[in-house]
């Protein structure tokens, strides 16, 4: 047999197969077929349950409803309860006046907690007259809202503003009694500020403050329970921060030259006009 014989057959079968494979209808694309279940009188499957948890691990949270939900820890804040549970991503926030200009609080305060175990003082340096109520601020509207304050509030002047006479005030949620001083002369100024603060919350839909607001500064606080204990020695306290004002005027009497709003951890100061106001 001749080589190029060979190779002539070979050339010859590769183009029949390269031929067949062309000429070769595509393959019908494949269907879906819906058989029909052998079982379809067999009840459905029931639910996934998620395993109980072990006793030992539920014991450590048995006095907890939700033994992984958040728990208010008092004792990191005097003993105090949050207004509202802590929430990721939520900031709770404020807008007040700093007394801390107002000299010899501490001593003020020191005597009328004297005797009263219960009456937890407050320090000067936190003691404050709140513009609106604490409110519940997403991350992203803190400096939008920073922004809108320093516009409203910087347009006021500086004042001075006194405290009078000694008042027992309790929250709304009826958790905490706080024995404060009113405030009487630069009220007006704080009505209008509050005014302003609340246009800015509005525009968040968030809660104003109160139609008719007192104006307070808290010097000390107790659990709510001891609310009529308070009430009944308040014409006794009364006499004492007298006495103490009397020999220290200046108590009574805060310079309001800023603004401040608090949102979590983060503080905005907003200065007032230099302009200031007499009693």
């Amino acid at each position: 047999m001749k080589r190029g014989g060979g190779l002539t057959l070979l050339a010859t079968y590769q183009s029949s197969e390269s031929s067949s494979e062309d000429d070769c209808p595509p393959c019908p694309k494949a269907r879906k077929v819906h058989v029909p279940s052998e079982h379809k009188d067999e009840p459905p499957k029931a639910p996934k349950v998620a395993l109980p948890l072990p006793a030992d691990v539920l014991q450590l949270y048995s006095g907890s409803i939700d033994p992984f939900g958040w728990k208010d820890d008092t004792s990191k804040h005097d003993g105090r309860s949050r207004t509202f549970a802590h929430e990721p991503g939520v900031w709770a926030s404020y807008v007040y006046v700093p007394a801390s200009s107002s000299q010899n609080l501490d001593g003020l305060i020191d005597k009328l907690c004297d005797g009263l175990d219960y009456l937890k003082p407050n320090s000067a340096k936190s003691c404050h007259i709140s513009l609106s109520k604490t409110v519940k601020l997403q991350y992203h509207w803190i400096q939008p809202i920073a922004h809108r304050l320093r516009e409203r509030l910087t347009r006021f002047c500086h004042f001075r503003l006194l405290l009078g006479s000694l008042e027992v005030y309790t929250n709304e949620e009826c958790t905490r009694t706080f024995l404060g001083l009113k405030a009487l002369a630069g009220e007006k100024e704080l009505k209008d500020m509050a005014a302003e603060v609340d246009m800015c919350l509005e525009e968040y839909e968030l809660p104003t403050f109160y139609e008719q607001p007192s104006f307070h500064m808290s010097l000390a606080w107790c659990d709510a329970k001891h609310e009529p204990e308070l009430e009944q020695i308040l014409p006794d306290l009364i006499i004492k921060m007298e006495l103490y004002a009397r020999k220290l005027p200046s108590t009574n009497i805060v310079d309001v030259n800023k603004i401040c709003f608090r949102t979590g951890n983060k503080l905005f100061e907003f200065a007032l006009s230099s302009l200031t106001q007499t009693l």
